[in-house]
């Protein structure tokens, strides 16, 4: 039959289930765009010997269908039973037998067929030179995969080489400023190059820090920017940067929204903000 792929539908006896049959195989040239079957005569015989049809439990749904058939090939002696249903194929002579459908009736089954040794050798030869091309590129210098590599590994040096900066730049303040009352804010530049940094929140989702920054502070003040005594206008990443810092200074901040006025009263504040140390008191 050459190399070619066919598509074959093979029709086991339908209405006597143990009458035995030669084989004829309808054959479809839909890759040559004509259409027409044509009946081929296989050198072995398969025997229908019973249908088994399951269905779900007070359904008439089919959940399983199976071909229990007998391989029949007088040149060899050859008789052997077999099981034929989904995803169990029965493969003979360069034959494979398929579960395809059944009868409406139920009484016959209905198999399709695949005969294409050269296509199948060829398939398996372009799986093995695309295994052997993935093998070729893991130890290729010049491959995309190590170019990729060398950048995450420069990416995460420069991440870990940020972080170190930012830490020595908080120590640095705290130490500098530790004697004074009221420490200058942190640098608006230095904020921002900080806030592109990555955490992962509580849930479990990356996110940068100037995302985390503004989340939490609006949720405990309801605003973003921040006009603060001695230190000017801030936004919220340089709040939450500056209480590392200095945070005996934020404890006595009132950016605490209060909005149940009862609540306001038990404190004994007359707006709308609170510190953290009156909400102690």
């Amino acid at each position: 039959m050459g190399s070619a792929a066919f598509s074959y539908r093979f029709y086991c006896d339908h209405y006597r289930r143990r009458h035995y049959e030669v084989l004829w195989i309808r054959r479809k040239y839909a890759h040559q765009g004509r259409g027409g079957d044509k009946p081929v005569e296989l050198p072995f015989s398969i025997r229908l010997n019973d249908f088994i049809l399951d269905r779900y439990a007070g359904s008439m749904s089919p959940s399983s269908y199976a071909s229990e058939v007998t391989l029949i090939d007088n040149r060899k002696n050859l008789n052997e039973d077999h099981r034929i249903f989904m995803n169990n194929v029965l493969d003979y002579n360069m034959y494979r037998f398929f579960q395809s459908s059944y009868d409406t009736d139920e009484k016959g089954t209905v198999l399709s067929v695949n005969h294409d040794f050269y296509g199948t050798v060829v398939t398996y030869a372009g799986y093995l030179l695309l295994v052997l091309g993935f093998i070729f590129t893991l130890f290729n210098k010049n491959s995309r995969f190590l170019d990729l590599s060398r950048k995450i590994k420069e990416i995460r040096m420069k991440r870990k080489t940020g972080l170190l900066l930012t830490c020595l730049f908080m120590i640095f303040n705290t130490v500098a400023f530790a004697q004074t009352n009221i420490s200058p804010p942190v640098n608006r530049d230095q904020a921002e190059k900080f806030g592109h940094m990555l955490t992962q929140t509580f849930d479990g989702r990356f996110e940068p820090v100037h995302s985390l920054a503004y989340d939490v502070m609006h949720k405990i003040s309801r605003k973003d920017k921040f006009e603060v005594a001695g230190k000017g206008d801030m936004d919220a990443v340089q709040v939450l940067m500056d209480m590392v810092l200095a945070p005996e200074f934020w404890k006595g901040q009132k950016i605490i929204y209060i909005r149940e006025k009862p609540i306001r009263a038990f404190l004994g504040i007359d707006g709308k903000y609170a510190s953290f140390l009156i909400s102690l008191m």
